[in-house]
């Protein structure tokens, strides 16, 4: 891996952080021009941090890195959401995933809510069915509702939205053929037709989830 190119930054100590907006806004011309952006000793700061000579070696570093050729890439990859039920770890197609948020209490539904479906979550003012993919997975529920790291998956297909929580949410990447496993025989049929297939990923093995068969599995739940 290559090494980071030097930073030139701005000296500390300067009027802005200190009695400025980003400090105690002790400043007398505060009053007059209302935000240090405002003001030509910030503009002179701004000036003179560009007008800097680079370090020593700045120049040499950046004509090593454009010189560098592209490393090739897998005209095949697909980019998956990667997330955590437990101790396995799943992967969604992003175009599936219309939002990352926080978990949200869940408020029961009567005679409705089981293992599956936990309640009604309201998202910014909308309503959404809050689901649990551990009993569609052949998971056991999650045990860590209290944990910081879990967030609340918002997932769409064809017009159905619904929130399922999650322990722990990885970010999106992407996955090649040169990541793809086969499907391990241990896997029940019954999960297996919800994997559509496995990747190696940071000495684990991610398991990228059937769009199609998760949102009618889920359907057939709580229908």
């Amino acid at each position: 891996m290559s090494q980071a190119l030097p930073v030139v930054s701005v000296p500390a100590g300067d009027c802005w952080n200190a009695i400025g907006i980003q400090g105690d806004r002790s400043c007398p011309e505060l009053k007059k021009h209302l935000h240090c952006l405002n003001c030509p000793v910030f503009a002179a700061g701004g000036k003179s941090l560009f007008e800097r000579a680079p370090p020593e070696s700045y120049r040499n570093d950046w004509a090593e890195r454009l010189a560098m050729r592209e490393e090739s890439t897998d005209q095949h990859a697909v980019n998956l959401l990667v997330f955590r039920l437990g101790d396995e770890w799943w992967a969604l197609e992003v175009p599936l995933v219309v939002e990352v948020t926080m978990p949200r209490q869940a408020h029961r539904v009567p005679h409705r809510s089981d293992d599956t479906l936990a309640g009604i979550v309201n998202i910014r003012g909308e309503l959404y069915l809050s689901v649990r993919l551990e009993p569609l997975l052949g998971l056991e529920t999650s045990a860590t509702a209290d944990s910081p790291l879990r967030r609340l998956l918002v997932i769409e297909r064809a017009g159905a939205r619904w929130a399922a929580s999650v322990d722990e949410v990885h970010g999106v990447h992407p996955f090649g053929a040169a990541e793809r496993l086969n499907v391990p025989s241990t896997v029940s049929q019954h999960r297996s037709s919800l994997v559509s297939e496995v990747y190696r990923w940071n000495d684990k093995q991610v398991g990228r989830l059937n769009g199609p068969q998760l949102f009618d599995g889920l359907r057939g739940r709580i229908q």
